[in-house]
């Protein structure tokens, strides 16, 4: 769940900069009562199922929310409340859409060489323009490969507006609410103390 989440931070502030020409002004994993200029993302995670397809093997199905927030309108000018209020919705069009391209990626999870992280296939670059096998290949021994887990399954389920009121002021926001799913397989069962001998 930890680099779902830091994926899908790393993959809005790549893609999803701006709404309507106006900047966003921060990505931040979790909600909280505290309020930022807007317009800003929050990134919530959510719950982890788990089904057990065999006693070897489970397919996990993973939930969060994206919150789009823009500051909504102090006084009871008409034309300044549907102005912010069509731009909360062209918040969580431009966030439904952008994850929408997401539904299926991989995630790396940390190396054991030097904790680098790496992200969905189009961001497995680091900051010197190596890719992850260019960046492997120059370590080599199966103990340093990264640990790669695919989303095979991945929707974007439902899209509310909401008016919320944090800190005193009340914002306008936009919620989409996503899935993704990937199987995970059972490399023990029971205890390290149990023997194979009887």
């Amino acid at each position: 769940m930890k680099h779902l989440t830091k994926t899908i931070k790393y993959i809005l502030k790549s893609e999803l900069t701006n709404v309507n020409n106006i900047p966003i002004r921060g990505y931040y994993i979790g909600d909280r009562a505290r309020v930022f200029r807007s317009p800003y993302i929050i990134i919530d995670p959510g719950t982890e199922n788990i089904d057990w397809m065999t006693i070897r093997y489970t397919t996990n199905e993973v939930r969060l929310d994206i919150y789009g927030y823009v500051q909504a309108a102090m006084m009871s000018d008409m034309d300044i409340v549907e102005s912010l209020s069509f731009l909360s919705m062209d918040l969580g069009k431009e966030l439904k859409n952008t994850m929408m391209n997401h539904i299926q990626f991989y995630i790396f999870t940390p190396s054991e060489i030097d904790g680098r992280e790496f992200y969905s296939p189009q961001f497995l670059v680091d900051e010197y323009g190596l890719t992850v096998l260019e960046y492997y290949n120059q370590y080599p021994g199966t103990a340093q490969n990264p640990s790669v887990r695919y989303l095979y399954d991945g929707r974007v389920s439902d899209v509310d507006y909401l008016t919320v009121k944090k800190e005193g002021t009340f914002l306008r926001a936009s919620k989409i609410s996503c899935f993704w799913k990937f199987a995970t397989p059972i490399t023990q069962i029971g205890p390290d103390t149990v023997g194979y001998e009887y």
